[in-house]
């Protein structure tokens, strides 16, 4: 859907070129890219946003132009969405070593973290002085994905100085209020995050959020890993329900060397990514309960999640970490006995799960737990939320309704909306989205495409085994593929999917290799937890736990 009306797309480089002094490109998949210089950056995003409606900041990039060191030049890619179109640009500048980035935080709430992360992975600091490490403890300064070895660790940190509260929030003498840190050891922030927060009796007023507790390192690693192997490690970025990522990753390789995928293929993965939306959503929900006082509620929901497992096994997935994703389709077909055990027992599932919603949904209890503060739509719009949560504002946007991707555009199903984007909300987007999976997973299986679950042997798979022995030159290009992996095209490309907490999103820069130059994981739970400063503001402290558990936070899409 990218730049479906090309006369929208004419106009808006014709104008800006007038603006801005900038040099234009688009690529296949039609995104346009604004290559402008540092002076004009600011300028640059500002007109963007307020005079062609670019609300929406889906990531900041950054990457080393040469491996020429020690002096080395960085790219700076800005990716914006206008949401009433879904339509993608990127905004490229080059910052030359020593130069400054303009601050851009009071375009958009998680600017401030963005320029934070710049300075620590690469060096590069900003003309506001933000230049506090977000991941890391100050004492360290490791540049961690330069291409250079710039690591440093200047003093060794002691523990008083790594836990002291920010200068910021250091109350005066004669103050009544009171300091709180909230994680990272409580069961709601599952040692993910910490909050300080200032407390005035019971009502929480500025707050800040540390992170950094996970230091994974995987964006690093498959800097040096190549396509198959980073394929295998990102079934495990979330193992209960780590299809998404994967098939994100197929995705992208797939449009990066121009592999087809038949329409079998493309809907056994909505199968999958719908069955990651329904766990997803359980597990949150599930969350939320082990805090309620409702015995029924939380039985119902153990069934549910305990029939859902049965699922699951059916469709060959489970805890161990098998992984059936592959480029070009999947190690195995769909069995015909696994469509008729699902399509037989949907109908049960769907069921407990509206016994569920009519446990919870008019219990009076459970509504005055979850009455937290409202968030208008604007509001979520300049917070950075997305999927459910911003949904839950009453902004309707669905990746799978404005930008369809596989065979979305062809089935039917509907985009729940909340009203205030309060907890309950959050929960009733949840609940409604369960059963509209659960509608997209039956029209899927009522009839699936005919076809191949892989594409042709040339393209991808090469050959089958039983044919290995047939010639030399299928053993030798069997082991190549598998020994290196696919060689990805020398390009830039960006592609994303709708998972359960929102747009998630793949950027990959490759220079002709079998390993990627620059890999970035966009997920939407970077812009929410760096929101929930403003989202906790003015809320009662009693309501914390619930609301932090309605937010569905993933860590790893934070410390990468």
């Amino acid at each position: 859907m990218n730049w479906t009306f090309e006369y929208s797309k004419e106009i808006l480089v014709k104008e800006f070129k007038l603006l801005i002094e900038c040099e234009v490109s688009a690529d296949n998949e039609g995104y346009c890219t604004f290559s402008i210089k540092n002076k004009n950056l600011h300028k640059s995003l500002q007109i963007l946003k307020e005079q062609y409606q670019f609300l929406k900041l889906v990531d900041v990039i950054v990457y080393s132009s040469t491996v020429k060191l020690p002096d080395s030049d960085f790219v700076l890619v800005f990716i914006l969405e206008r949401p009433v179109d879904s339509q993608i640009i990127f905004l490229q500048t080059i910052i030359e070593n020593r130069e400054q980035i303009a601050d851009f935080s009071n375009l958009w709430q998680v600017g401030d973290w963005y320029l934070r992360e710049i300075f620590e992975f690469f060096g590069i600091s900003n003309t506001s002085g933000r230049n506090k490490q977000l991941f890391t403890h100050d004492h360290i300064k490791s540049f961690l994905l330069r291409k250079d070895d710039a690591s440093e660790v200047v003093k060794e940190p002691t523990y008083r100085s790594f836990f002291k509260i920010s200068s910021v929030l250091v109350p005066t003498v004669n103050s009544s209020k009171q300091w709180f840190s909230f994680g990272p050891f409580h069961p709601s922030t599952n040692n993910q995050f910490r909050i300080l927060m200032e407390l005035k009796e019971d009502c929480i007023g500025a707050s800040e959020i540390e992170i950094g507790y996970h230091h994974i390192g995987l964006e690093k690693k498959f800097e040096a890993t190549n396509s198959l192997n980073i394929l295998q490690l990102l079934h495990r970025y979330k193992c209960l329900s780590g299809n998404s990522l994967p098939i994100l990753w197929c995705k992208t390789v797939e449009e990066i060397l121009q592999i087809p995928v038949s329409d079998r293929i493309a809907a056994i993965r909505m199968l999958y990514l719908e069955m990651d939306r329904i766990f997803d959503h359980l597990q949150t929900i599930q969350r939320m309960l082990e805090l309620a006082v409702n015995d029924v509620a939380f039985a119902l929901i153990k069934e549910i999640m305990h029939m859902f497992g049965e699922y699951m096994s059916q469709l060959g997935l489970s805890y161990d970490g098998r992984n059936p994703h592959r480029f070009g389709g999947f190690n195995q077909d769909i069995k015909r006995e696994t469509v008729v055990f699902i399509l037989q027992s949907i109908g049960k599932f769907e069921r407990l799960v509206r016994q569920l919603e009519k446990q919870l949904t008019k219990s009076i209890q459970w509504i005055d737990q979850l009455s937290t503060n409202a968030i208008t739509a604007k509001d979520a719009m300049k917070l950075g939320l997305e999927g459910p949560n911003l949904r839950a504002c009453g902004v309707k946007f669905d990746l799978r309704k404005n930008d369809p991707y596989y065979l979305y555009d062809e089935v039917e199903f509907d985009i729940p909306l909340g009203a205030y984007g309060n907890s309950y909300d959050r929960y009733y987007v949840r609940m409604k989205e369960i059963y509209e999976s659960v509608k997209i997973i039956s029209q899927i299986l009522d009839n699936v495409p005919s076809g191949k679950y892989y594409v042709p042997i040339e393209k991808c798979e090469l050959v089958e085994k039983d044919k290995l022995n047939d010639s030399e030159l299928n053993l030798k290009n069997y082991d190549e593929y598998y020994s290196h992996g696919p060689l990805l095209s020398s390009k830039e490309h960006f592609s994303r999917i709708e998972n359960a907490r929102g747009c998630a999103g793949i950027f990959i820069k490759s220079v002709g290799d079998y390993l990627p130059y620059r890999f970035k994981i966009i997920g939407p739970s970077y812009k929410l937890l760096s929101a929930i400063p403003e989202i906790i503001r003015n809320e009662n402290i009693k309501r914390l736990p619930l609301l932090v558990r309605s937010l569905d936070i993933n860590i790893h899409e934070v410390d990468r």
